[in-house]
């Protein structure tokens, strides 16, 4: 029998970023006085040290930028999900965000590979965020 999923330590700080991933949004911190996009949340942007922060919307596309395959997980939780693809994702927005892939296909993937959210409501109030190879169009 599997142990329980491990879950993320949710603070004040992140509580919208895993309550929007509950009800299948991405969104990430973007810097009102230099525009740019922020992860993982913060006080301060780490650009211009302002902390004149906002959640926005966004569009849950992106790139792999580097992965990769586990096949001796360090969590029992995950044996049954052999090969477990961690990915490092730049979004569209620009910052990198570390994640697995879901799928059938998960093993097929490679840098630069085009990828979507995928989000995960484990409780009330909190969702994860995955990601999918993008279906070839």
């Amino acid at each position: 029998m599997s142990r329980p999923r491990p879950l993320p330590v949710v603070t004040d700080l992140n509580t919208p970023f895993f309550s929007a991933a509950a009800e299948g949004r991405l969104i990430l911190q973007r810097c009102l006085d230099c525009e740019r996009w922020i992860y993982y949340p913060r006080y301060a942007c780490p650009f211009c040290l302002s902390d004149r922060l906002d959640w926005r919307p966004a569009t849950g596309r992106g790139t792999v930028y580097s992965y990769s395959l586990v096949f001796r997980p360090q969590h029992e939780y995950f044996n049954e999900q052999i090969p477990v693809a961690l990915v490092a994702v730049q979004v569209d927005e620009g910052p990198l965000l570390i994640s697995d892939l879901l799928g059938e296909d998960r093993a097929e993937v490679y840098v630069g590979a085009p990828v979507v959210a995928a989000f995960e409501t484990v409780s009330q109030g909190l969702g994860l965020v995955h990601f999918r190879l993008a279906p070839s169009s």
